[in-house]
């Protein structure tokens, strides 16, 4: 009897726990994921040519916008949570990325680029709900597929508190994905420096290409300086490791360096904030 109710409250504890999590983690939390696009179309007895891009989106803080809190991922990507839904895009302009709402049968609209599909809205439907155990923690599953056009080939499959893992997790770009049948992975997700998915595809052994925008860092790979070129006045930076902890952060003054001798070799993702927009990449110390 007592066994019945130690287990019966270890249940409630679990459901209550459960309860608590957010669809989408709000701080230091990573995912790192992959993309393949095209480059130049077949032709006789020539192939196809692609290219593979790693990248990053990483948890950067919060701002309040109209009495609701976003959640930043990246240059001009924020998540809001709504009624049991996830909303992505840029401050002002969002769509429903998640909704774990949906029963089997529901569809779902992914809007995608017009030049992928002419109506740039695509429908999906859901076909299963259920639940998996990711991380130590029991999240809700849901997969959808469609039948329309290019997209028949990739199913999204959502997870709670990880996003899209067919589609790197988080992406607010669906255009790219009608090229192949697997060109985008969520290669591996790291919550609080703890690594809740991994496809085996985790390490990343060199720098591919870097998000950062207006800045460029160098040299990379960069011994025991990294210099951040670019128009700014005062800069923030905050530096991670693979697994997605803060190991260093500082203010950057222009034509300063970032003193990476406490680091150890090896591949970092760095955030930088010039107090109007943010930005993400990478850079390897040897």
């Amino acid at each position: 009897m007592k066994k019945a109710i130690v287990f019966l409250l270890f249940l409630s504890y679990v459901e209550a726990l459960n309860a608590q999590q957010s669809l989408l983690p709000k701080f230091n939390a990573r995912w790192d994921y992959q993309f393949t696009y095209l480059i130049s179309p077949p032709g006789q007895g020539v192939p196809a040519v692609y290219r593979t891009i790693h990248s990053t989106y990483l948890n950067q803080g919060d701002t309040i916008v109209n009495g609701k809190v976003n959640y930043r991922l990246g240059p001009n990507l924020y998540f809001i949570e709504d009624s049991n839904r996830v909303l992505l895009g840029a401050l002002n302009s969002k769509k429903v990325f998640m909704d774990f709402n949906l029963n089997v049968n529901d569809t779902f609209k992914v809007f995608v680029n017009s030049s992928v599909c002419a109506s740039g809205v695509v429908l999906y439907r859901v076909n299963t709900v259920d639940s998996v155990l990711m991380g130590g923690r029991i999240r809700q599953r849901i997969t959808l597929t469609s039948n329309s056009g290019c997209r028949t080939s990739k199913a999204l499959r959502w997870v709670e508190g990880l996003g899209d893992i067919n589609h790197g997790g988080i992406r607010n770009d669906y255009t790219a994905d009608c090229i192949t049948t697997n060109n985008t992975q969520l290669n591996c997700f790291f919550d609080n420096g703890v690594t809740v998915y991994s496809n085996n595809n985790c390490a990343v052994t060199k720098v591919i290409d870097s998000e950062i925008d207006r800045f460029q860092l160098y040299p990379n790979p960069a011994q025991n300086e990294l210099k951040v070129k670019g128009n700014f006045a005062e800069l923030e930076y905050r530096i991670f490791s693979l697994e997605g902890k803060l190991v260093q952060t500082g203010i950057l003054l222009n034509d300063e360096q970032i003193n990476l001798e406490q680091l150890k070799n090896g591949v970092y993702s760095i955030s930088l904030n010039d107090k109007t927009k943010f930005y993400s990449g990478k850079f390897i110390k040897n």
